[in-house]
């Protein structure tokens, strides 16, 4: 699977957002990383992944220098997408990391976990999910940092993005539930009762459900 991606580079005068497969990404930072690729998965590429949103990676670029540790803050706008499903699925949309297996074998359960990225946050006034993502370690996040950056695009592939030092590959898909409520599977009791008679007879089953807010 080939796809087209982005190289930001950073700096501390501006910020600007890019408009890569259709979908604005923005980054931030006062890290070492003074530039990131960034590759948008296809939706095919997605849908193996079993993720209901956006997949990408993110990685220092090779030009990149890389010192010090701040992170990298990304935003994804879902003003595009927010309303592709239902049960409040642009108020649960959050960022999520994925082990780096997700781009060679995406098949595999262990390459679909999703671990939600510390300190996100979706902004539902500016259709935004935003995240800090530490790159110059490889790996993990750590408190949002609020530096602005700059970006000019650049040509490669999704193969060399995940070769890269620090790749990381995030999803912005939705979560079980928000403050507007929770969508998730209600757990059931393992009991339930049954009454018959001469003529007839029936099962009982109760369980409560609680309606989020419309």
């Amino acid at each position: 699977m080939r796809a087209a991606a982005a190289s930001s580079t950073m700096s501390d005068e501006q910020a600007e957002w890019r408009m890569m497969r259709g979908l604005p990404v923005g980054s931030s930072n006062e890290s070492g990383v003074s530039a990131v690729d960034v590759t948008v998965l296809d939706q095919t590429a997605t849908a193996r992944l079993g993720v209901k949103g956006v997949v990408f990676t993110a990685a220092p670029s090779s030009s990149s220098a890389t010192a010090g540790s701040a992170p990298v803050e990304f935003s994804v706008s879902y003003q595009a997408f927010g309303h592709a499903y239902g049960g409040g699925y642009a108020d649960r949309l959050r960022l999520v990391s994925l082990p780096a297996c997700a781009l060679s074998t995406p098949q595999l359960p262990a390459c679909q976990v999703q671990t939600p990225v510390p300190a996100g946050f979706n902004d539902n006034l500016t259709a935004t999910v935003s995240a800090p993502v530490d790159l110059a370690s490889g790996g993990g996040s750590s408190p949002a940092s609020t530096g602005p950056a700059s970006a000019s695009e650049s040509s490669s592939t999704s193969d060399s993005a995940s070769d890269a030092g620090g790749v990381q590959v995030l999803a912005v898909t939705a979560g079980a539930s928000s403050e507007q409520g929770d969508w998730g599977a209600t757990s059931l009791s393992q009991a339930g009762s049954w009454q018959a008679g001469s003529s007839g007879g029936g099962f009982s089953y109760s369980v409560p459900v609680t309606v989020p807010p419309a």
